[in-house]
């Protein structure tokens, strides 16, 4: 009997904390598990009517309505779904046949995305929903509190119970990690290595001789490559192996407008010390992941030359605007801009990489050129007002406005009305 296309492997094999201690079926869920906020442990939700009812409509052909939002685009070639049938492609008949009719099962899950919102920095891509520097800049400073008004709703008893769901899957990362179930772990955050618990765990697969059975990811700044006097190059060489996307919005001024606290200097020397390690240690892969914002699309020039010089393959992805940020979306800048700054880096790709290296950013570039979007007035009013408070509370007036500079069509780009 062929499996239903409506079949995904996580609700058997996988288990998902987001970075504000919140359980969901995946990173792709938009939705978060019912009952008590924070309060479900595994064994709470594993079995639990969501989770059987997920596992019985996938079964009977039909994807539930959670997961609409996975699919392949962009520089995405494939759904989350089927790059986890990819990965694990003789799972798929052994969760169904150990599925029971009410939808439970005996399986427990050996891959694991848990987050956290421990960070060092204040993107402008992000927030305080994962970043506690956000998040603790939106208490201090009245105006970016106005804008960031999720964080003025997380008073004490929602922090506490925040910091209890992170002691609860800090306590079953551990666990699984001792029991040598784990096979495969994303760490994203937040910052994986600014957070103790990704410290933690992976020392505990080490310890119990684990590591060498699974496989690591991360999405990491690379502001810091050690913590607390422990580096990465005494755990990655010890796992069968590790994948490091260094996640980066830009280089030089624009990259360090974007993502308050980062420095080009450090990001390029940590870059380099762990291009020497892979070359020590094959089985650790290093890559650049970046965000193209309006910012970033100006000056992705730079960013494109570092990864051709130093041979690192790159993929790309366009940002997710909020309300506040409207102004780095891509789809903010004039359609014209937006045409020819894309056309101007998908005719250097053409000329200059010569390896195939940035062939993810290209796509996404291409993506975003068919889309044919127009921005949105009122947003870009907002945003105007946004831009002030933060430029503002980081003293950083008029410098979104002389990164814009270097075209002239954008002299009026999100000002106020």
């Amino acid at each position: 009997m062929p499996l239903p296309d409506s079949l995904c492997l996580m609700p058997w094999i996988h288990a998902h904390v987001d970075a504000q201690g919140l359980r969901g079926l995946c990173c792709m869920d938009m939705r978060r598990f019912d009952g008590p906020v924070h309060n479900h442990s595994v064994e709470d939700y594993w079995n639990g009517e969501e989770m059987r009812a997920i596992r019985r409509q996938m079964i009977s052909g039909r994807l539930p309505p959670r997961c609409a939002a996975c699919k392949g685009d962009g520089n995405r070639a494939l759904s989350l779904k089927d790059e986890v049938t990819a990965r694990w492609p003789d799972w798929a008949e052994i969760v169904v046949g150990e599925t029971a009719e009410d939808g439970s099962t005996m399986l427990r899950p050996f891959t694991f995305d848990y987050r956290n919102s421990v960070c060092n920095l204040k993107c402008r891509t992000c927030g305080p929903h994962s970043s506690t520097t956000s998040e603790a800049e939106a208490r201090a400073v009245e105006a970016i509190g106005a804008i960031e008004r999720d964080a003025g709703r997380w008073d004490q008893a929602y922090r506490a119970k925040r910091d209890a769901g992170h002691d609860s899957a800090r306590n079953e990362l551990v666990a699984a990690a001792r029991q040598g179930r784990i096979r495969q772990l994303y760490w994203a955050g937040g910052e994986p290595l600014f957070d103790a618990t990704h410290w933690e765990v992976m020392n505990a697969l080490v310890e119990g001789g684990h590591a060498q059975n699974v496989d690591v990811a991360y999405n990491s700044n690379l502001t810091l490559l050690s913590f607390k006097g422990q580096g990465v190059e005494d755990l990655w060489p010890r796992f069968r192996s590790v994948h490091v996307q260094a996640s980066v919005d830009g280089l030089g001024k624009a990259g360090e407008y974007i993502r308050s606290g980062f420095r080009t200097e450090t990001f390029v020397r940590h870059v380099d010390t762990l291009r020497d390690l892979t070359r020590e240690v094959p089985a650790i892969r290093l890559t650049l992941d970046v965000t193209v914002t309006s910012l970033g699309l100006l000056y992705l020039g730079d960013l494109m030359q570092f990864s051709v010089e130093r041979r690192l393959e790159t993929t790309a992805k366009l940002m997710a605007p909020r309300r506040i940020n409207y102004y780095l979306a891509v789809d903010a800048l004039p359609p014209a801009v937006a045409r020819d700054w894309s056309d101007r880096w998908m005719t250097w790709i053409l000329r200059h990489d010569h390896e195939g290296l940035l062939g993810s950013v290209y796509d996404v570039l291409l993506h975003h050129r068919k889309r044919e979007v127009r921005p949105d007035p009122a947003l870009l009013s907002q945003s105007a007002h946004a831009i002030a408070a933060f430029e503002a509370a980081r003293k950083e007036a008029g410098l979104f406005r002389q990164l814009c500079a270097v075209d002239a069509r954008l002299k009026d780009f999100a000002v106020p009305a």
